[in-house]
């Protein structure tokens, strides 16, 4: 499961009910006879303009709309309830994340709808983001630490990942899953310079996908930059589809996850996949306490 911290809860079909009777309306058709007719001749651009979110929404999952819904029959309740719970199947996963996952977000929702992020509005755009968190958020995020306020803010989103990815969620997901199967967590830290209008964009969503699949992603051309990282990543991938564990192939021994361990960091060089503190990286301390 990459990228994927299913601890974060989709709209419920109640909530997707809501929304959509609101949506028939404002398209005018609530008193068709036929509503699914109705909305079939109104043209795409009618939809987009009924979502004030701009291109892209930093909201929570189940804030954004256009979303899977949970209560249905494709997805009868809400995953992590199911891992909370025991019934979910009880299988191993590799479960992670990459570190600067949301950077790639941030530069779509800001300065690539001409709203750059700057030293100037990084707590104005906290403040509408967080309400009255803003301040204590921008001390521990704050602006020195950081390269430039667009990294600042890319940190404060990744770090949080309600958005719906992230690193923090990770961490009650990993530790549901562990409970009754092998699980093998992990960040993705390899920097290969990605930029985006400018934007360094580090480690970010959909980065390794190179390193793993043939094909041509949206931020990663192939072939991956460092075959040799590439070679190891997928010696743990091929061993865990055939075994269940990633070990025992070419790549270091990755332990199974346990609540409050480290993680295993996959990047390149000397020292590049080994141990790190995911939850000290990420402030997640910080996080779970809100």
């Amino acid at each position: 499961m990459q990228s994927g911290p299913c601890s974060n809860a989709f709209v419920t079909t109640a909530t997707a009910l809501r929304r959509d009777t609101k949506l028939v309306a404002g398209l005018g058709c609530s008193t068709a006879a036929d509503v699914v007719a109705c909305l079939r001749t109104k043209p795409a651009s009618d939809f987009v303009a009924l979502d004030d979110s701009g291109a892209l929404r930093i909201a929570p999952l189940n804030a954004v709309p256009w979303e899977f819904t949970a209560g249905g029959p494709a997805l009868p309740q809400q995953p992590f309830s199911t891992l909370l719970s025991g019934t979910a199947a009880r299988v191993p996963l590799i479960l992670g994340s990459n570190r600067d996952e949301m950077t790639v977000a941030v530069a779509v929702a800001y300065n690539l709808q001409g709203k750059p992020v700057t030293d100037e509005n990084y707590l104005p755009i906290l403040t509408q983001l967080f309400g009255r968190r803003a301040s204590a958020i921008a001390a521990a995020y704050p602006l020195a630490a950081y390269p430039s306020a667009f990294r600042a803010l890319s940190a404060v989103i990744t770090d949080w990942g309600r958005m719906p990815i992230g690193a923090c969620p990770m961490l009650p997901l990993d530790d549901a899953a562990s409970r009754r199967a092998p699980v093998y967590a992990y960040e993705f830290a390899q920097d290969d310079g990605l930029k985006l209008d400018g934007l360094h964009l580090g480690a970010t969503h959909g980065s390794e996908l190179p390193y793993l699949f043939d094909g041509t992603f949206d931020w990663s051309p192939p072939p991956p930059p460092n075959p040799a990282l590439a070679a190891q990543m997928i010696s743990y991938w091929t061993q865990f589809a055939h075994t269940g564990n990633p070990n025992g192939g070419m790549a270091a021994y990755w332990p199974g996850y346990r609540p409050g361990r480290r993680i295993l960091s996959l990047a390149a060089g000397p020292g590049g996949i080994a141990l790190t503190d995911f939850a000290a990286n990420h402030h997640c301390s910080f996080w779970h306490e809100r």
